[in-house]
């Protein structure tokens, strides 16, 4: 019998009961895994992110801090003049000591601060800068000079030192790469007046927010809301030091943002004080040509001359106001804008309390103090590519560009300002008195203290800026009769006298099958009647060797070149100091030897140094930034001639002043004033030469066209007003100077070279090497001998 139907609903009906809540259960389950799985993976993306925030975090705070801890900008090299040395008993006077200091950027006025002097009579106050020399610190102080008859007569420091050094005045910098250029100072060296005139202006709240500052940037949007357009920026100085110092100059959310992370990873690990001592470094303020001026102790030097740390607060006012526009607010373009911008930087810093009202309305009335003539007045850019020669022997353009090295040199102002001065003096002269004929005459100049081979003075052109083609070192010239002095000098070793007769008769040289007949100057030969002035010397066909020197006689100097040897004239300039290529022609006998006028000015000053060969340099040592001595350029010497032979040639070569080629400007210098020298002029008269010499200065000038055209005048009327126009207003030693070991003087005929006393007629008092001296006795000096005899008996 079949189960009542009531029986299976029900089952039915209770099994469907049980299964649905197990339908239920499961999606709920399977509902529960899925979001617990979401969150898993939200939780590992954001452990994962925070992960890699705290590596990128961590990598960031590396790399800032490496950047900034070892932070290297471009800092080039700074060059300095030699310090000037002030003691009692300098032959100096004040003016001189003034024009020193205007160099160095002092100024007239109070001398309560240092970098200022005061004029009062005979009597100059200095308050003398501290300065890092390379034998160490020398700190600010007072220093009292009393001037008297050309000298320093009284010098009273509070030290008690008997000598004072003025601090170098600075002769420019070294950048090859011509890209920025900056002026490192400390947090130190800057004037309180700077600092508040820049948080006042870039950011009040520098020493309280952590490196960006909301309240800034609030501040910022009300005044750009309220002036419809942008005229303020919420960029803490950090944010801007990070913006010029790690990152490129995109504009974007990202870079914003990756500024912002920077700026307070810099604060949470660097102090507030390096930080602004960076920005101080960092700010780009005015361009100087192809030059960017970064930081603010550059820009003091640059606009002012002065140190930074001297800066008054309306001058500090003025770089920060051209910080907003170094183009727009320059101040020697624009001085209405920036006299408008800097008093509105003033009236930030009253409103900070960090002026008074009447102090800022008296730096309101202030000028803005930037004179575009003094900076432009002393120029010494020929000097610095000799430096620049020298220095990269031993330093790159790397070192000379980033490192801030100090390079100081034995440039002497008063002589360099002399030598361009005179240099372009004459030349106008020249041309003057010449016309069309003269124009676009050209020059160079060299000044060396002989004595050690410090070049102290170069002039490369009458253009003086920075890129000039700078002839004293690079123009390679035929020197012309300024040859001749080696070959004199080299007859004088093998026992030449003065008086030793030379002919000046024509002559024919064969070399290489060919044929070359020199010429004299006046194209004419010359006999002794030209020395003394008596007709009837005319028929004595040969003349005393040093006339011959003095009066630059070519056919003369050929014979003796080529009867001493061209080798052996060739081996002479070598050890004088010549290094350059010399044709082994018998035309270098009459100059057929090209020389740059520093060549020139090496060879002569062997000569003026007795013999004793120092080599030319111009750097005295360098220092690092902070006066650590880094390499020192030692002095050289060495004795290649010996002293006999060169006082012969000396003593030629003042007779050249006195007696030759030279006359025309002996009148202008002391009777005690020992001058000696040489001209030259080159074939076709197309150089202008002279190189001389007094007891303590050697100069070589050259004159001539780049072109390679004649001249319309010769060495005697074209270099040597020039050299002697240079030489002339320096008070040098005076005086004969010694008499070497193995020298003789005596009396001798000027005819004959014979024996003579100073009472004979015609008697010259000339040098003879020992063993050289004449023995033949002329007739007036054997008379003299049995008179002296006669007074001896009776006696």
């Amino acid at each position: 019998m079949a189960p009542p139907r009531k029986n299976n609903k029900n089952k039915k009906a209770n099994s469907s009961a049980s299964i649905a809540p197990a339908k239920k259960t499961a999606r709920a389950s399977g509902a529960g895994a899925a979001g617990r799985s979401w969150v898993n993976i939200l939780v590992k993306v954001l452990f994962t992110g925070l992960i890699l925030g705290l590596f990128v975090l961590a990598y960031l705070d590396a790399w800032v801090m490496e950047r900034f801890e070892g932070r290297k900008w471009q800092v080039p090299a700074m060059v300095y003049a030699r310090p000037l040395i002030l003691y009692e008993g300098l032959v100096i006077d004040m003016q001189t000591v003034v024009d020193e200091l205007h160099a160095a950027g002092y100024q007239s006025g109070d001398t309560a601060r240092a970098g200022a002097y005061r004029r009062n009579g005979s009597k100059l106050e200095i308050h003398r800068r501290g300065f890092d020399f390379h034998n160490g610190f020398s700190p600010a102080r007072r220093i009292q000079l009393q001037f008297k008859g050309g000298r320093l007569r009284r010098l009273a420091d509070p030290t008690g030192a008997s000598s004072v050094r003025l601090e170098p005045v600075q002769i420019g910098t070294l950048h090859p790469r011509l890209h920025e250029a900056r002026q490192l100072v400390s947090i130190e060296q800057v004037p309180q007046g700077l600092i508040d005139a820049l948080l006042s202006t870039e950011d009040r709240d520098f020493y309280a927010h952590l490196g960006v500052s909301p309240k800034a940037i609030a501040r910022a949007m009300r005044k750009n809301m309220h002036e419809g357009r942008v005229v303020q920026g919420g960029s803490t100085i950090t944010q801007q030091l990070v913006k010029n110092f790690f990152l490129t100059g995109e504009r974007s959310y990202g870079r914003k943002a990756l500024e912002a992370v920077i700026a307070v990873l810099l604060e949470l690990r660097t102090e507030k004080d390096d930080i602004l001592e960076a920005y101080i470094n960092e700010v780009f303020i005015a361009q100087d040509g192809s030059r960017a001026i970064h930081g603010f102790g550059l820009a003091s030097a640059y606009l002012f001359s002065r140190p930074l740390r001297e800066l008054d607060p309306h001058e500090s006012a003025l770089l920060v106001a051209m910080m907003k526009g170094p183009s727009y607010y320059n101040p020697l373009r624009h001085p209405e804008r920036a006299l408008e911008r800097r008093n509105l930087v003033l009236a930030m810093m009253a409103e900070q309390g960090h002026l008074s009202q009447q102090q800022l309305a008296s730096y309101s009335q202030k000028p803005l103090g930037v004179e575009r003539r003094r900076r432009q007045k002393y120029h010494y850019s020929a000097y610095l590519d000799l430096v620049r020669e020298q220095l990269r022997r031993d330093y790159s353009d790397d070192a000379l560009s980033t490192q801030g090295l100090r390079i100081h040199t034995y440039l002497d102002p008063q002589w360099q300002w002399r030598a361009q001065k005179q240099l372009i003096d004459g030349i106008q002269r020249l041309s003057k008195r010449y016309g069309k004929k003269a124009e676009g005459v050209q020059g160079a100049a060299v000044v060396v203290d002989h004595s050690s081979g410090d070049v102290i003075a170069v002039a490369g052109g009458t253009d003086v800026y920075h890129g000039a083609y700078n002839r004293a070192l690079n123009a390679r010239r035929p020197i012309g009769s300024l040859v001749k002095p080696a070959i004199y000098l080299t007859a004088f070793e093998k026992g030449y006298t003065l008086q030793t007769p030379i002919s000046d008769e024509p002559l024919m040289v064969t070399y290489d099958n060919k044929k070359w007949q020199p010429q004299n100057f006046d194209r004419r030969s010359h006999t002794l009647a030209d020395i003394t002035g008596d007709q009837a010397d005319q028929s004595v066909l040969e003349i005393p060797l040093y006339q011959a020197l003095a009066r630059s006689y070519n056919l003369a100097a050929v014979r003796l070149g080529t009867d001493v040897g061209i080798r052996a004239v060739t081996d002479t300039l070598r050890r004088l100091g010549f290094e350059g290529r010399i044709p082994y022609l018998p035309a270098m006998l009459l100059g057929a030897v090209e020389m740059r006028p520093l060549d020139v000015a090496q060879i002569y000053a062997t000569i003026a140094n007795r013999g004793f060969y120092a080599p030319l340099q111009a750097i005295r040592n360098v220092t690092d930034d902070a006066g650590q001595e880094l390499l020192r350029y030692p002095l050289k010497m060495e004795q290649r001639i010996a002293l006999g032979p060169v006082h012969m040639l000396d003593y030629s070569l003042q007779a050249v002043m006195h007696e030759g080629t030279g006359r025309s400007v002996a009148r202008q210098f002391a009777s005690n004033h020992r001058i000696a020298g040489k001209t030259g002029t080159s074939d076709d008269q197309r150089d202008s030469w002279f190189a001389g010499y007094d007891n303590g200065k050697t100069t070589a000038v050259w004159l001539g066209f780049d072109d390679n055209r004649p001249l319309p005048f010769t060495a005697a009327g074209g270099a040597l007003p020039v050299w002697a126009s240079v030489m002339r207003s320096h008070r040098g030693v005076v005086g004969a100077g010694p008499v070497p070991e193995g020298i003789n003087y005596l009396w001798v005929d000027q005819r004959s070279g014979a024996l003579s006393r100073e009472t004979c007629d015609g008697a010259i008092y000339l040098p003879f090497m020992e063993g050289t001296e004449p023995t033949e006795e002329a007739p007036c000096y054997k008379e003299n001998t049995i008179l002296h005899w006669f007074k001896t008996w009776f006696q």
